[in-house]
This record gives C-alpha cells, sequence and structure tokens, in this order.
C-alpha cells in the first residue's frame, strides 16, 4: 500500500561548481557546493585575463528534505539524479 505524502518538501541542487574556460580545459576547476565565492573569484580571474569562462552547478547532488507535520524530525535524503529525488503520489 502506498502512501500519499502530506508534509512539506523541497528539492535543492547541492552538486559541485565547475568553472569552464573556453579553448583553455587547463584553466577548468572544480568548486565544492559551498565553495560558490571561491568559484567566482576563479571565474573572474580568468575572465580578467582575456579568456571567456562560465560557472556551471553540475547536476550530480541532488538533497530532498522531508518536513513533517506535528513537529516531526526533519528527514533528508540525497540522490544523484533529480529525477530520483522527485515524489512519487
Amino acid at each position: 500500500m502506498t502512501q500519499k505524502y502530506t508534509g512539506q518538501f523541497s528539492i535543492c541542487n547541492h552538486a559541485p561548481w565547475l568553472v569552464q574556460a573556453r579553448s583553455k580545459p587547463s584553466l577548468e576547476k572544480p568548486f565544492a557546493f559551498f565553495a560558490r565565492q571561491k568559484a567566482h573569484a576563479h571565474l573572474e580571474s580568468i575572465q580578467v585575463k582575456g579568456f571567456r569562462a562560465k560557472l556551471i552547478q553540475l547536476a550530480t547532488f541532488f538533497q530532498l528534505r522531508l518536513c513533517r507535520r506535528g513537529g516531526g524530525k526533519t528527514q533528508i535524503l540525497t540522490f544523484d539524479t533529480l529525477k530520483k529525488s522527485s515524489l512519487k503520489n
């Protein structure tokens, strides 16, 4: 028997960041999710040198946070794809 979830939930992408430099792979560098400021600093340092670069967030780590009604304990689950983290009702 499947139960329908009645609480609140959120899905967040907690995957790492990647600075990609166009036509200069040696300047590419990954950064942890919580190191976004460092990633931006690296991006700007590449752009100052005249290279085209961009900051992207990978899609490899999704966090599903379930908040239960009535003050129950919040449950946090992790998945490697967005599709796997989606709730099915």
